[in-house]
């Protein structure tokens, strides 16, 4: 199964500081905490914090975990339902 299959993107804030932005996010550690208490969910939700907390960072968004988590989950079942994910649905990877 190709990667870009079972990749998503979901749109969440302008970015108004690509630099600061970038900066920020290096800055996050990856698996700092004790085994089986970090993964990738863990780090997003981090980053999330950390970018609302920032000024000049990004300008209108959606950075509330509840909100981003519920409407990733959201897409990622349609996606599902559309079989983007079995490599029998028809999808444009542009």
């Amino acid at each position: 199964m190709p990667v870009d299959m079972i990749l998503v993107r979901i749109m969440l804030a302008k970015v108004e500081d690509a630099n600061k932005l970038a900066q920020l996010l290096r800055q996050i550690p990856i698996g700092q905490r004790e085994e089986g208490d970090w993964n990738c969910v863990a780090w997003v939700r981090e980053a999330l914090l950390r970018i609302e907390r920032s000024e000049g960072v990004v300008g209108r968004s959606v950075l509330g975990w509840e909100a981003v988590r519920e409407a990733a989950l959201s897409y990622c079942r349609l996606k599902r339902d559309e079989r983007r994910f079995d490599g029998t649905g028809k999808y444009d990877s542009t």
